[in-house]
């Protein structure tokens, strides 16, 4: 078998939070042995559900099972002198250190980043934490929701004339935690290169503001606030058909409009006031009464794949059962199926790139 990216690599992780957790897990399903490091209670994302069969337990939180996939786990209890002792021990062997404690209280502890690099200095100590390490916000705390909002993530979604909306799930400690292990991995490569560690500083809220570039292009540049543009009109954005919703993105260009209409054949569309861009945003109700009409008399499999068929960019609104189900997704064998001594066989998302010489490996998380 081969050997994994990131072999021979020992990462601590001492985070209590999805970011943090996610970070480290990118880390092991690459190959790093990555400890996690609980207090005597458990790692508090143990008690954030779904649980298998709805019924709370350390064991079954799919968050924590999906989060630490790969991972081993101790306990340590480091308000005690023995266990920051255990901690510093391992910390000499260690490649990486991931913490999401509060800022300044690694110090606290004993294990500042200067007094770690005096011992280990080539450690990598990375940083996640809502705001960063300095600024007037370092102090504050913070949930996933309240960094959408001030990401300007949140202002970016919904209707133009309703409140703005949140994204799904912990987008925001996700979008975190993929950039510290991004810059993990750099720092790494760098400390063998050169010899000597860093510490990374990663905060969540701009990690999570970075997938608005070409809003901050448009304001910077243009001095624009880009408003929302909600489900769209006509031919660009999301719209109702017979068994669900399908997104559209048919844009000003002739070449577009044209396999459009070859492909729902609707004869009213060869009316002269839809031939060009300007005249189809002047009409674009009469426009839209038109399609709706036709885009409800079909599934969305059959205009996804209809449509792609005449090289339309149209996409099928996938409910978590059509992304089971993705021919796809089961080609590329995105899906993987772990064991776990509490909850049995369970499927798990698995991870969105293939690399050749050096696989992802499957393991469980610990309990």
């Amino acid at each position: 078998m081969a050997g994994q990216a990131l072999d021979g690599i020992l990462a601590l992780d001492l985070t209590d939070r999805v970011a943090g957790a996610y970070c480290t897990k990118l880390l092991a399903d690459a190959g790093a042995t990555v400890v996690k490091v609980e207090p005597p209670s458990g790692d508090p994302v143990r008690s954030i559900g779904p649980f298998l069969g709805d019924v709370p337990h350390p064991e079954c939180s799919a968050t924590f099972l999906f989060l630490n996939t790969n991972k081993q786990s101790i306990t340590l209890d480091l308000s005690t002198t023995s266990g920051q002792d255990l901690f510093g021990r391992l910390l000499k062997r260690s490649h990486i250190l991931v913490e999401s404690l509060s800022p300044g209280r690694l110090g606290h502890l004993g294990f500042g980043s200067h007094e770690l690099r005096a011992v280990r200095p080539e450690l990598v100590i990375t940083s996640i934490t809502p705001f960063g390490q300095k600024g007037h916000y370092r102090d504050y705390i913070a949930h996933d929701l309240t960094l959408q909002a001030l990401s300007g993530i949140l202002y970016a979604n919904g209707e133009p004339h309703r409140e703005p909306v949140r994204l799904p799930g912990p987008q925001a400690e996700f979008l975190g935690g993929a950039h510290a292990a991004l810059a993990t991995i750099a720092a790494v490569l760098s400390a063998e290169l050169c010899g000597r560690g860093q510490h990374i500083d990663c905060s969540i809220m701009e990690a999570a503001g970075s997938i608005l570039a070409a809003r901050y292009l448009a304001y910077f540049y243009k001095h624009e606030t880009s408003l929302r543009r909600g489900n769209g009109r006509a031919t660009w954005g999301i719209y109702p058909c017979e068994d669900g919703y399908i997104s559209l993105n048919v844009y000003s260009n002739t070449d577009e409009w044209d396999r459009f209409k070859a492909w729902v054949q609707i004869p009213e569309l060869d009316d002269p006031r839809f031939d060009t861009a300007q005249g189809r945003r002047e009409n674009v109700d009469e426009l839209e009464v038109l399609l709706l009409q036709w885009y409800l008399q079909h599934t969305k499999d059959e205009l996804y794949l209809n449509g792609q068929r005449h090289r339309v960019a149209v996409g099928l609104g996938a409910t978590m059962h059509d992304l089971q189900q993705s021919v796809q997704l089961r080609a590329r064998e995105y899906f993987v199926t772990l064991d776990h001594p509490y909850t049995g066989s369970l499927v798990y998302p698995g991870s969105p790139f293939k690399m050749s010489g050096t696989p992802h490996r499957v393991g469980r998380a610990p309990t």
